[in-house]
């Protein structure tokens, strides 16, 4: 009977089992290769809300639970992370490392679990076009479809989100679902699966309540159309039984009484305000976002951003590519077979409804993709019939399926297809500060180094998961924002920031602050997705705090600042600590004259985008100059080195790596120089330390060069490198430390 079985399904499984493992692999490997990607260090990797998904994952994982009551976000009262946090996701994870992790960092054993888990996605997207299709193969070629296409991995890149764990369990349940739908002694048992599915999902991701609940709303109203006989199942009539709805409606009842932020979320339905805001201001407005952000309640301008964003041309068609061609023709196929049965009408309607909410939101293609790919398998559900028609659907099938496959081969790539849609469809405008992980990593090794344990950090809240995760230091906001009372906070905060500088001190004495870091792109952005848009402060008053702390630190009275790197500005609170004043070297993005001549009342900012092509030039120049290196000629990458100086001194490592290049051809006394500025803006980074203590030892100043790694150690006493240059330096010396 094991042999029979075999027989019959052995291959569609093996071949199942090779597109799940072939996709999982695929997508690690594109992880590996972001370049903030580094095997031994996860500083951060995560950023915003994967940021804080992370950190409790990391926690679990190394055997500490998460507190009920945790001080280091939403400092100085603590986040209530049983009423605010739905973590099955990273208790699971964490625990999996604590069996199978082994000696790997967390973070790389994370990345084979997020790639792992989203592509379970591939079964529940076989089994539902199987119920569509009836056809094991077709079914085979869903899965494959869905494997190669762009929007069911793109989101996952870079990112840790309850989104892509949760997906798979979401049409886990409506597959389940469907088949309860078609009568007989398993129909009970379908249900009680779909309960189960569905009750997992809405206990790991907040916004699976909206998904599930749509699901369940559109099965209730098929529920009430006419039965159809069965393409199937020619015999099929019934309707499923009262048992059978409380099969599928008990353990989501369950889950709401046993997770308390479940729970809370049903008790306290003023928590999704935002959610509802949005998609009523995305219905008056038809989906574009006004010039004015006055004509937006706060609610909506906080969520309108980004993946909440309504998808544009470049995205819809390169993202997509042929997919909505395959599941329109798919679609015409299935309703060629009437009467339709019920599990077709459902998925048939679902489809439609969560294509006019991706038209509305971007963050709905990880749903809409499924539901496309699904309806592509009708393509294949008359193979064999040797009519014109199956003929044509055959090899359009595998037509699309290896057009996407060489896309998705080529992601990001300037291949033919992406630059004809870069010039027919130009991508939306980028408008963000041109930024590099350097400086993320250098403010969390600076705040790690210089400020205490219980220091409450205040920075916007995406990045204040980041300072969290990374440098451990309570933070008074972040981005998981589904509470009312942190949203208000948040609105509070950019209220002071773009007042007066007493009205941001008395928000920063409220909330215990001890050191505020202040972003460029807060200021300098002012686009619909900015934080000026956000507060609708399209117009920047120049006694704003925000702008004196842009750009004239200066002029305030009661914050002094203590560091700054190209993108970032740290600031002490006097009324908390205190701080000796930091003088940083030039920074174009820290000057009000770079964007244009500055009179009046208002920031003017007519040179903004010559600034931002003087940066993007810069890095250009480094880029080519650090090829040149690799490639050893040296001579043609110091001119190229030196102008990207010139035009924005703090580039991350830039003037570390022109004083070795200097050093190496002799300028000895200027590649310290250069050394020393990087020392000064970067005193918690440990390469400046190491690079100045081999140049002293290179010419013979021993007693120099231990001086400067002694320091380093002071900064940084957890630097592997510098303790084994300590090391050598200690030794008898019969020449230079060894490189």
């Amino acid at each position: 009977m094991l042999l029979h079985w075999f027989k019959t399904h052995g291959p569609v499984v093996l071949c199942l089992l090779v597109i799940y493992a072939a996709g999982a692999g695929y997508r690690i490997g594109l992880f590996k290769q972001l370049p903030n990607y580094h095997p031994g260090s996860d500083v951060g990797f995560f950023w915003t809300e994967n940021a804080l998904q992370y950190h409790y994952a990391q926690e679990i994982a190394e055997g500490r639970s998460p507190p009920r009551i945790d001080p280091l976000f939403e400092h100085p009262h603590g986040l209530d992370t049983r009423k605010h946090l739905t973590m099955m996701m990273e208790y699971l994870h964490g625990g999996l490392y604590r069996l199978f992790g082994g000696d790997r960092p967390f973070h790389v054993f994370l990345i084979a679990c997020i790639c792992l888990s989203t592509m379970l996605v591939v079964f529940p997207v076989y089994g539902m076009a199987r119920e569509l299709t009836g056809h094991p193969w077709a079914a085979v070629y869903a899965a494959a479809l869905y494997t190669v296409s762009m929007p069911g991995f793109a989101r996952i890149l870079g990112s840790y989100g309850r989104e892509h764990f949760t997906l798979p369990l979401v049409f886990a349940g409506l597959w389940a679902l469907m088949r309860s739908m078609r009568p007989g002694r398993h129909a009970r048992t379908f249900a009680l699966a779909a309960g189960l599915f569905f009750s997992l999902s809405l206990a790991s991701w907040h916004f699976a309540r909206f998904a599930v609940g749509l699901m369940l709303a559109l099965y209730l109203l098929v529920l009430l159309l006419p039965a159809k006989a069965d393409p199937v199942d020619p015999q099929a009539e019934a309707k499923p039984s009262r048992r059978g709805l409380l099969f599928l409606f008990l353990p989501i009842l369950l889950v709401f009484l046993v997770d308390p932020a479940l729970r809370h979320r049903l008790l306290n339905p003023g928590g999704d305000t935002h959610v509802w805001s949005l998609f009523w201001s995305k219905l008056i407005h038809f989906g574009q976002k006004p010039a004015m952000p006055s004509e937006l309640p706060f609610e909506t301008r906080f969520l309108w951003v980004e993946a909440f964003n309504r998808p544009d041309l470049n995205t819809w068609i390169y993202g997509y590519g042929l997919i909505p061609l395959l599941a329109l023709v798919g679609a015409f196929c299935i309703l060629r077979h009437r009467p339709l049965h019920r599990p077709a009408i459902l998925f048939l309607l679902l489809g439609g409804v969560f294509l006019s909410l991706f038209l509305l939101v971007q963050r709905m293609h990880g749903f809409l993709i499924v539901f496309l790919c699904v309806l592509s398998a009708a393509l294949l559900a008359d193979f064999g019939a040797r009519r014109r028609l199956s003929t044509l659907c055959f090899y359009l099938a595998f037509a699309g399926l290896a057009f996407q496959a060489h896309t998705f081969y080529h992601y990001g790539k300037p291949r033919p297809f992406k630059q004809w849609v870069d010039r027919t469809f130009p991508p939306v405008a980028d408008e963000r500060v041109p930024d590099w992980h350097f400086n993320t990593l250098t403010l969390v090794d600076w705040l790690k180094a210089f400020t205490r344990e219980d220091d409450g950090i205040l920075s916007s809240y995406s990045l204040g998961p980041v300072i969290a995760a990374y440098a451990h230091r309570p933070v008074v906001l972040h981005s998981k924002a589904e509470n009312p009372e942190l949203r208000h906070r948040i609105r509070t905060y950019y209220e002071a920031l773009f007042s007066s500088e007493e009205a941001f001190a008395s928000f920063c004495r409220s909330n215990e602050v001890s050191y505020v870091v202040t972003d460029a792109q807060t200021v300098l952005m002012l686009g619909p997705d900015s934080d000026r848009y956000l507060v609708d402060q399209l117009e920047l008053r120049v006694d704003s705090a925000a702008y004196r702390m842009q750009f004239r630190p200066a002029s305030l009275a009661q914050f002094v600042p203590v560091f700054q790197n190209p993108r970032y500005r740290v600031y002490a609170f006097r009324e908390a600590v205190s701080g000796d004043p930091y003088e940083p070297s030039y920074q174009c993005l820290f000057d009000a004259g770079a964007f244009g001549e500055q009179v009046g009342d208002t920031f003017i900012e007519d040179r903004r985008e010559q600034v931002f092509k003087r940066l993007r030039r810069a890095v250009r120049l480094q880029q080519q100059g650090e090829a040149y290196i690799r490639e050893k000629q040296l001579s043609y990458a110091m001119p190229l080195l030196n102008e990207a100086l010139e035009l924005n001194a703090g580039l991350p490592g830039l003037a570390s790596t022109v004083a070795q290049l200097h050093f190496l051809d002799g300028n000895r006394a200027y590649a310290l120089q250069l050394i020393d500025r990087a020392l000064k803006e970067y005193p918690a980074l440990v390469l400046p330390y190491e690079m100045k203590a081999r140049m002293l030892g290179d010419l013979g100043r021993f007693g120099e060069a231990r001086a400067v790694v002694e320091a380093g150690l002071q900064v940084r006493p957890d630097s592997v490198a510098l303790q084994r240059l300590s090391e050598q330096l200690n030794r008898p010396q019969r020449g230079p430390p060894g490189r």
